[in-house]
């Protein structure tokens, strides 16, 4: 059954089990943007106070591959000098810079 439905991913649930599909349209490859990494965050705000959903499996719908990286654009944003506010909270733990570094 269908619990989440964005612009670049659909989430369903079958037996405690929620399946995240991404499918990135107009894209021959499933990458990361802003919308994809937007669109990430409020799914994962919509799973997690989920008590019932025990797993969640991320999957892509393309044939081809599952993620093929990050658009370019998207560094650049994130690696800015203040670093300041990234795109969103799934950003920041995916592009934070290394421990001690």
């Amino acid at each position: 059954m269908e619990i989440f439905r964005a612009e670049s991913l659909i989430i369903e649930e079958d037996n405690n089990v929620a399946t995240l599909w991404l499918d990135v349209p107009g894209k021959t490859y499933n990458v990361f943007n802003r919308q994809v990494l937007a669109d990430l965050n409020s799914a994962f705000d919509q799973v997690a106070p989920n008590s019932t959903i025990k797993l969640l499996l991320i999957r892509g719908r393309k044939k081809n591959g599952f993620v093929a990286g990050a658009d370019l654009p998207i560094p650049q944003h994130v690696y800015c000098p203040s670093w300041g506010y990234p795109p969103c909270r799934v950003t920041r733990e995916i592009a934070a810079p290394p421990a001690g570094g």
